[in-house]
């Protein structure tokens, strides 16, 4: 009887540790998706620096990573660090966005559900919600 008092004790102490690391890793994520967005957003100012423009939607990450022909000035290296498309915590892509009316561009990620929306640690994350 002891002993199955004992295990019911651990089983309900280890849920509670597990239940605030689960969340605590939760919000990591989400922390460094933020981080990961704002990187992104300070290479696109530096292309923009050195082009005089940010990249169409169509051009997007890409024009971070190889010479567009409408910039002479581009680089001459990639503005991403790891010359590659960075991807979010849940390794999902992140998504650009360029509205040419406003000039401006919207950097995003799906959150860890990958689907537009969602609710708390789901939600998504948006260069705009700064």
């Amino acid at each position: 009887m002891e002993i199955m008092i004992a295990v019911i004790i651990l089983a309900s102490i280890a849920t509670v540790v597990i239940s605030n690391v689960t969340g605590q890793q939760k919000k990591a994520q989400v922390y460094q998706a933020n981080i990961l967005i704002d990187q992104v957003s300070q290479a696109l100012e530096m292309f923009y620096r050195d082009c005089s423009f940010y990249p169409t939607t169509d051009e997007g990450f890409i024009a971070l990573l190889e010479q567009v022909d409408r910039c002479p000035s581009w680089g001459p290296e990639p503005y991403l660090t790891r010359n590659e498309i960075p991807k979010d915590p849940w390794g999902g892509e992140l998504i650009y966005e360029y509205d040419d009316s406003a000039s401006s561009y919207e950097i995003f990620s799906l959150g860890s559900d990958r689907k537009e929306g969602g609710e708390g640690y789901a939600q998504d994350i948006s260069s705009r919600d700064r």
